[in-house]
């Protein structure tokens, strides 16, 4: 994307008027604020407050407990049937939400769960992305949790994604650069990165077909 390109003028990026709904949700981590997510459907979404998982049916307004960790949590997703909750010192939590099958509850180290992230792989079968403050990106196969690989990164990481290939995943952390890694058979090889923003990165995302990818930084930068 060009410097030169301003998104504002080209782009729509939010459809309606806002929502508001009386569903409470809870922060533990001043940076960390990944809590809310949507569910498969259009009528639900996911929130953490306090130590507990709520969903919340935007059509009917009715809450439902999902689970209550025992902790606080600073990271949350779902997608592809699975629901994941991190904590600050490598607690982890993960359910299928079909069965409320519990997939595991654990440690899976000592530092902070940055940030979640659950996409299929290219074979189809769903794999969870845990990104640590330990410089590293947790990669596991669902619902059995079995270890996929471990990719080492030069920097604390705040959030991945999968492309929806699932051939290449983007990443962003302490660092100016957003990271780009290739899809292989054994795990994931460092393909590129670049530089757009003067502070740390945030967020990324891929759009649905795959083609393209943004980073945000927080600063406020979006490339």
């Amino acid at each position: 994307m060009s410097g030169d390109t301003d998104c504002a003028e080209d782009a729509t990026f939010t459809l309606g008027a806002a929502q508001a709904y009386q569903r409470p949700t809870s922060i533990h981590h001043w940076q960390l604020r990944d809590l809310i997510s949507a569910a498969d459907n259009e009528q639900e979404f996911y929130c953490v407050h306090d130590t507990c998982i709520y969903s919340f049916n935007a059509d009917t307004k009715q809450s439902k407990l999902v689970t209550n960790l025992g902790w606080s949590a600073n990271s949350m997703t779902c997608g592809a049937g699975f629901i994941a909750a991190g904590g600050l010192h490598g607690e982890l939590e993960v359910r299928q939400l079909s069965s409320d099958e519990v997939c595991f509850k654990g440690s899976v180290g000592s530092t902070v769960n940055n940030a979640l992230h659950v996409a299929p792989h290219s074979n189809g079968v769903a794999r969870l992305f845990v990104c640590c403050n330990d410089s590293s990106i947790k990669v596991f196969s669902l619902p059995s949790m079995a270890s996929v690989t471990v990719i080492r990164c030069p920097c604390p990481i705040n959030y991945a994604a999968l492309s929806p290939d699932g051939q290449h995943l983007v990443a962003v952390g302490d660092c100016n650069p957003t990271l780009v890694y290739q899809a292989t058979p054994t795990g994931y090889i460092s393909a590129t990165s670049f530089t757009e923003a003067s502070d740390v990165g945030m967020c990324c995302a891929w759009n649905h077909h795959g083609s393209s990818f943004a980073s945000c930084a927080q600063d406020g930068s979006v490339a």
